[in-house]
């Protein structure tokens, strides 16, 4: 197999009742994020459930309630072979994929006789903080699979040829990727709107 680049892509930062969103995306292609039904027509995903499936996940210890920072990281890597087409020309023959998830999220140990409104509080606001990540990580693992099935199409009169088609698809599918995380936070203000906000 023939190895290609290696990219990553940092995603975004997070600053009610904890709620998934919808992903909506019209028939002019346009994406937006809502906590209400998508409209009539538009084609619909979930996302931020609150769960990180095979992300590996880092905590890091605060020294009490309050609004701290979360980090969802996604770094994919592929490598593809090429296959001569009867009649001449050359395809994508297997493409292999690696998505490595990471997260990194506050902790906080309430002390003995802690407040239970406030330990309330802060269980609720890290369920949050969980639906805001997952739904960047759900970025992540979309591009994934696009690409493979974006890849499984190329075809070209030489494999080079093919090669470089791949590598540019995949260049504009992360920067699209990149994008919609930006927009993402944008309209979630940073996971707020799905309880992301303490108190």
């Amino acid at each position: 197999m023939k190895w290609l680049s290696l990219f990553l892509l940092p995603l975004g930062f997070v600053s009610g009742e904890t709620a998934a969103l919808e992903k909506c995306v019209g028939a002019d292609g346009k994406v937006s994020y809502s906590d209400r039904p998508c409209a009539a027509g538009a084609k619909r995903s979930s996302v931020g459930g609150g769960s990180f499936g095979e992300a590996t996940v880092e905590y890091y210890d605060v020294g009490g309630p309050g609004p701290h920072t979360a980090r969802s990281d996604w770094f994919l890597t592929y490598r593809n072979t090429t296959r001569g087409v009867p009649g001449g020309g050359c395809e994508v023959g297997e493409v292999t994929t690696k998505l490595d998830l990471k997260v990194r999220m506050p902790r906080w140990n309430p002390p003995a006789g802690a407040d239970p409104q406030t330990v309330s509080n802060w269980s609720r606001y890290i369920s949050a903080l969980e639906v805001h990540e997952s739904g960047h990580l759900q970025h992540g693992r979309d591009l994934e699979s696009n690409f493979k099935r974006t890849a499984a199409a190329i075809k070209a009169a030489s494999c080079g040829e093919v090669d470089r088609t791949l590598r540019q698809r995949f260049d504009a599918m992360l920067k699209d990727a990149a994008a919609l995380d930006v927009q993402y936070d944008a309209q979630t203000s940073h996971g707020a709107t799905q309880g992301a906000h303490y108190p």
